[in-house]
C-alpha cells in the first residue's frame, strides 16, 4: 500500500488551523444556531431567565458564558431544535398566541394544528422534546408536556399515521406474477428494472 503525502499547513498569526473543512462547517452551523437561540432570548424577554442568571453569576463575562452554555451540543441537534421551535413560534405568531414562556395550552393547540395538517407519527414527541430542550437552554418555565390533552393528541396522531397504507388495496396476484415473469425474462432491461 502506497503512502499518501500529507500537506503540512501552518496557521498564520492570529489564526487557528482546523483539521478539516467539516469542522469549519460545523462551527459555522453551530454559530448560526446559537445566534438564533440568542434572538429567542431577546424575544422571550423576562420569560427567559438565562441572561439574568448569567449576569448575576459572571457580571461582565455573562455574554461569553451565555454563548458557551448555548453552544453546548452537536450542531445538528441544536439546529433541529431551533428549526422545530421556529415552526412553533411561526404558528403562534400566525394565530396571535404568545409562547414565551410556553404554556401547556399552546403546546396542545400547536400539536392539534399539526395533527390536522396530517403530520407524521414522530412529530408530537419531537415537539415535546424541543419544547423541553428550549425551556432548559433558555431557562424558561417548562409546561406540563405529559398533560392528558397532549398525550391524547400524540396517541391520535400515532393511530392515524400510515392509515392510507394500512387500508390500501392489495396488488392483484396476476400483476405480481406478470412482473416476476418480466424480471426473470431476458427482455428489455428498462422494463425489467421497472418491474424490479
Amino acid at each position: 500500500m502506497d503512502l499518501v503525502p500529507v500537506e503540512i499547513l501552518e496557521a498564520g498569526a492570529g489564526q487557528t488551523l482546523s483539521t478539516t473543512r467539516l469542522q469549519d462547517k460545523e462551527r459555522r452551523r453551530k454559530a448560526l444556531a446559537v445566534a438564533c437561540l440568542l434572538m429567542m432570548i431577546e424575544r422571550a424577554g423576562t420569560g427567559s431567565q438565562l441572561r439574568t442568571s448569567m449576569e448575576q453569576k459572571y457580571q461582565d463575562l455573562a455574554p461569553g458564558m451565555m454563548e458557551a452554555a448555548l453552544s453546548r451540543g452537536a450542531p445538528g441537534t441544536i439546529e433541529g431544535h431551533v428549526l422545530r421551535w421556529k415552526a412553533f413560534e411561526k404558528w403562534a405568531l400566525t394565530n396571535n398566541h404568545h409562547i414565551y414562556p410556553p404554556e401547556t395550552k399552546m403546546v396542545a393547540l400547536y400539536l392539534r394544528a399539526r395533527k390536522e395538517a396530517k403530520c407524521g407519527a414522530s412529530v408530537p414527541d419531537a415537539v415535546k422534546t424541543t419544547v423541553r430542550w428550549v425551556c432548559k437552554k433558555l431557562e424558561m418555565t417548562e409546561p406540563d408536556l405529559n398533560a392528558e390533552e397532549i398525550l391524547g393528541i400524540r396517541d391520535q396522531v400515532r393511530e392515524e399515521a400510515g392509515k392510507e397504507l394500512k387500508e390500501a388495496h392489495a396488488v392483484p396476484e396476476q400483476i405480481i406474477v406478470a412482473m416476476e415473469v418480466m424480471v426473470c425474462s431476458s427482455g428489455s432491461n428498462q422494463l425489467r428494472a421497472f418491474a424490479w
